[in-house]
């Protein structure tokens, strides 16, 4: 009769020992490892807002200084088209003169931290405005009033003064594309209303 040499148990005991450590140990660093990888992804997720917070109130302070700059810009203008229609404009100690080139300036000077906290699309329009206000203010010096306005009769600066202002809007979470795509038409389709005439609606406030 054969019998089981006794260092089989022995080896046996051992080999279930050491696989239950393994295991164990094993179970140990993925466990650890499943929270590391965790802890991880929740303080880049926490990062990520935190950029993203830093970031929108950058937006709202720099809008907060576009806006008004632009809607100077577009009373200058809108000052100085009312007098050359009638006849009465100069250049020379005209207050809204000195005020559209101040706006200009100004919006100049913010114009490459628009760039770089800003969506390209509120920069492009941002830009757009600042060059057609350099232009409206060309066409005045020359007399040109006919430059100043687009094949609708609206005035240009005070359409794209509009626009960014719309786009603004979305971009800081206060509108969709659709809030705002026939924001202010009437039933016949028309912007604005009998007291707030086409011309000038566009020069509103976000």
């Amino acid at each position: 009769m054969q019998t089981t040499p006794w260092w089989y148990a022995v080896v046996a005991t051992a080999t279930g020992g050491l696989l239950t450590l393994l295991a164990t140990v094993l179970t140990a660093w993925l466990t650890n490892k499943n929270a590391a990888n965790r802890q991880i992804r929740e303080l880049e997720h926490q990062r990520d807002m935190e950029r993203d917070k830093h970031l929108y109130d950058r937006r709202l302070e720099l809008y907060a200084e576009v806006m008004p700059l632009a809607e100077a810009l577009v009373d200058a203008i809108e000052e100085m088209r009312a007098a050359l229609v009638f006849g009465k404009f100069a250049t020379k100690g005209n207050p809204n003169y000195s005020k559209a080139l101040s706006a200009v300036a100004s919006l100049r000077k913010l114009f490459h931290t628009v760039v770089l906290i800003s969506t390209n699309e509120v920069g492009s329009e941002i830009l757009e405005l600042m060059d057609e206000g350099e232009r409206s203010i060309d066409a005045l010096k020359e007399l040109r009033e006919e430059d100043l306005v687009d094949e609708d009769g609206d005035l240009k600066v005070a359409v794209l003064r509009f626009e960014v202002g719309r786009l603004i809007r979305i971009e800081v979470g206060s509108g969709t594309p659709e809030d705002y795509e026939n924001e202010d038409e009437d039933e016949d389709g028309v912007v604005g209303t009998e007291d707030d005439p086409p011309a000038t609606q566009p020069s509103k406030a976000p």
